[in-house]
């Protein structure tokens, strides 16, 4: 599967592959050249990387980006090492808070909570 973001419509994808509980990396780059990737196993966001941003970060930028994406199986045989300790309905629930934070007028900025170790 593959197509075009004219909108960040990651959340979407997560929502659908996550809550299906399938097994899938989704690869995105950006409108200008910049790339990362959301990996799912078994409906558990398990990696994310945008640039030299690992985890939640990744995560949270990749939120925010138009672009291309592609989406493949991920090999059920490779262990990978986690960058993600949140579920998937938490990650897009502060995803959106943050999207909502950074569009207020007056730039409030409210802390996000610290990252699950």
């Amino acid at each position: 599967m593959s197509g075009q973001l004219d909108s960040p419509a990651l959340p979407e994808l997560v929502q659908m592959f996550a809550g299906g509980g399938h097994s899938v990396r989704i690869n995105l780059i950006s409108t200008d050249g910049s790339h990362g990737s959301v990996t799912i196993e078994d409906g558990v966001v398990d990696q994310c990387r945008f640039g030299t941003l690992l985890g939640e970060d990744a995560f949270y930028a990749l939120c925010g980006i138009a672009g291309r994406f592609m989406v493949t199986r991920t090999d059920p045989e490779r262990h990978r090492r986690a960058t993600v300790r949140r579920g998937w309905q938490e990650l897009l629930m502060e995803a959106a808070r943050l999207e909502d934070e950074a569009s207020r007028p007056d730039h409030e900025t409210l802390a996000r909570p610290p990252s699950v170790a």
